[in-house]
């Protein structure tokens, strides 16, 4: 019948495309292949080094450019203030499942580990030891993960502040008067983080509105990197106040309720 027919020539048509050295292994794909004009492909360790770096960055207000010799560990560095660098640092260092080795390769989620060897660097001063930030931080018995979600577009952690009778082993994540109860620290797609967020990150510190100038001026950022081929993320956090710390504790809340103020 028709189906036979049409199998045993897709058949044919696979082996006569082998002898011009186009291998087709799904027979379905056959009359998408034969209709190809030209074919980019990239071979890792030749043409990339399978080792994402991050290059620009926009962080609390300060923008880095590599053509300009302004790197992000240099923002870090010295020009923001302390306060701000460490928000910024721990949010990355709690948020995040990847890890380096102790040749400082990236184990786990490429895009994550760039993160971690831009804080791990040896050009942001003072030097940060990532892995020692994190474990000063977080607390999986009092903690909560959110992972990623394709619905959310983001990856969140909730750290708990030290509680009254010193529950949480007298970590506090920032000292913050909005802080009572925790900091959500949040990862991901810019275009979701940014639309929930209605403050910025000062390079003093402090937080300020964030207006529809400045959504535009990140919307205009963004849209730049995304047509440059760059892997653009947006990181925001969120001081809780103990009540919803508790809930999120007790898995009453949703994570998309804690993620947008």
């Amino acid at each position: 019948g028709l189906p036979l027919a049409v199998t045993i020539s897709l058949a044919y048509s696979t082996k006569k495309m082998l002898k011009d050295n186009n291998l087709i292994r799904v027979l379905a794909a056959c009359e998408t292949m034969g209709n190809a004009t030209n074919i980019c492909s990239d071979k890792t360790g030749t043409l990339t080094l399978n080792k994402m770096t991050v290059v620009e960055s926009y962080m609390a207000g300060q923008y880095s450019d590599s053509d300009m010799g302004t790197t992000p560990c240099r923002v870090l560095s010295n020009q923001i203030s302390p306060a701000a660098r460490n928000i910024i640092i721990q949010g990355i260092c709690v948020n995040t499942t990847a890890n380096l080795d102790e040749a400082g390769e990236v184990l786990g989620n490429k895009t994550e580990g760039a993160l971690l060897l831009m804080v791990n660097s040896p050009n942001t001063v003072p030097n940060t030891d990532y892995y020692k930030t994190r474990k000063e931080l977080k607390d999986d018995t009092y903690d909560r993960v959110f992972p990623f979600s394709s619905a959310r577009k983001r990856m969140s952690v909730l750290i708990t502040n030290k509680s009254s009778s010193g529950a949480a082993g007298g970590r506090v994540t920032r000292s913050s008067p909005g802080s009572t109860g925790g900091v959500l620290y949040c990862k991901g797609a810019p275009e979701f983080v940014v639309r929930d967020c209605t403050t910025k990150l000062s390079s003093d510190g402090n937080t300020t509105p964030l207006t529809g100038a400045d959504r535009a001026e990140l919307t205009k950022l963004m849209d730049a990197w995304a047509a440059s081929a760059y892997r653009v993320l947006a990181i925001a956090h969120r001081d809780l106040d103990s009540h919803t710390v508790k809930a999120a504790a007790d898995h009453n809340v949703d994570p998309a309720s804690l993620e947008s103020c």
